[in-house]
């Protein structure tokens, strides 16, 4: 091969293989961290900043392309442009293999990532988005930040950016698995047309939240989780509680293993709830949340899991099965384990940005495309925003959901995507 022509490419970590054959109209397999800041965004001024942020994260500047085997991210001399937002929220980005796998766009307020899920996971698209919005603030505002501006935290060599953390921590040896999860009660209702999402956001208080979750002896996660799992079991029918309400749960696998990866390092644990005798008192669901919890957030149950997956990868046999053979297998297997998850809950936790910087914005917030109904969570500073995003058109689970909180004393602001707005005591 002539050494002008050739380009690095890098396997799909075991993650993000079941992302390109998966995907569909109605679940482009995108997500979207959005950071909403004190003032309107200037174009050029983000173009800068991105131009600036991209040469920190080169790996981005990929498509992914089909192999005879498998499928592959190839580097390009693509390089991103900013644009004022005009599509629906998650939108496709994965057609073909002539464009890139994320987009930087803006309208308004806010300077939006949204990027396709092969690429990385919530971890590595939040630090990049943290490195475009440090450096959109430092050139906003020269007389503030001078020759010395703030900067992101993330200071991982390259190698370590791109390194397939799923690879290097596999242990073939390792036979043991996770028990497997029942056949999960299936959300009903009319769904929305293919490629749009149903989105209500919910604003709060971060150390109200803490305080409710503190009061009641659980972390917030679990205070979330529970709730949503009872507002799902109010919206189902006396026939339909024959199976539970289980909820999938993103672990990021980087708070386990040693890792600064910039790709897909997570997992998933089930929280898993009953209600054939009825719907039980919140107080009665925290406990039962939270066993489950401290059972599955342990190393050995998450390793079992990574090992399990990661060994169908490194299968012989496997290897040599063609792409197209493989595409088949791995669609059948999405269904299967869908028929698992009712919904789904991410807490993609803490953004921290440079103090000196935090003036400038009001929240970040993030959601994601869904066939079903996922609640996604973030915080920086005092705000979390709550963000579920649907496939149906009936909001009735996620204004269960924020009333019930409120229940537990904390104060919700809520926005829907048609930009209306209602205070919640």
């Amino acid at each position: 091969m002539n050494p002008k022509t050739s380009k690095t490419w890098n396997r799909l970590d075991n993650a993000a293989k079941i992302f390109p054959p998966t995907s569909t109209r109605r679940d482009p397999k995108v997500f979207r961290f959005s950071c909403r800041l004190t003032e309107e965004v200037e174009p050029d001024v983000l173009q800068k900043a991105l131009d600036g942020a991209i040469r920190e994260f080169p790996g981005f500047c990929c498509i992914l392309k089909r192999g005879a085997f498998w499928y592959y991210l190839e580097e390009s001399p693509l390089r991103p442009k900013v644009r004022e937002e005009t599509e629906p929220p998650c939108s496709t980005l994965y057609k073909n293999s002539k464009k890139l796998l994320f987009q930087v766009i803006y309208f308004r307020q806010h300077i939006v990532l949204e990027v396709y899920h092969a690429l990385t996971d919530g971890t590595g698209a939040i630090q990049f988005l943290k490195e475009v919005v440090c450096r959109y603030l430092a050139l906003r505002h020269p007389d503030t930040f001078g020759s010395n501006p703030p900067l992101s935290d993330y200071d991982a060599s390259f190698a370590q950016k791109m390194n397939d953390s799923f690879d290097q921590y596999y242990n073939k040896k390792n036979k043991q698995r996770n028990p497997g999860d029942p056949p999960a009660f299936q959300l009903r209702g009319l769904k929305n047309p293919e490629g749009l999402l149903t989105v209500i956001e919910g604003l709060c208080s971060s150390r109200e939240v803490l305080s409710a979750a503190k009061k009641r002896g659980v972390t917030a996660t679990v205070l979330l989780t529970s709730v949503l799992l009872r507002a799902i079991g109010l919206d189902m029918r006396v026939a339909d509680r024959k199976k539970p309400v289980v909820l999938t749960i993103p672990v990021n696998l980087r708070n386990y293993f040693d890792s600064q990866s910039a790709r897909n390092f997570f997992s998933l644990i089930p929280a898993v709830m009953e209600f054939r005798d009825g719907v039980p008192p919140l107080e009665e669901i925290f406990p039962l949340v939270k066993e489950q919890f401290t059972s599955r957030l342990t190393k050995e149950y998450l390793q079992n899991r990574l090992d399990g997956l990661a060994g169908l990868e490194h299968n012989p046999i496997s290897r040599i099965v063609p792409l197209p053979i493989k595409d088949l297998a791995m669609k059948a297997a999405y269904r299967i384990s869908e028929r698992s998850a009712t919904a789904a809950l991410s807490n993609v936790g803490i953004i921290r940005i440079p103090e000196p910087l935090m003036p400038y914005i009001e929240f970040f917030d993030v959601f994601t495309s869904t066939p079903k109904l996922q609640l996604c969570v973030c915080s920086c500073g005092d705000r979390m925003a709550l963000c579920f995003s649907s496939a149906f058109a009936s909001p009735d689970v996620p204004r269960r959901f924020f009333r019930m909180l409120t229940e537990t004393g904390i104060s919700m602001t809520i926005i829907t995507n048609l930009n209306a707005e209602e205070e919640t005591a």
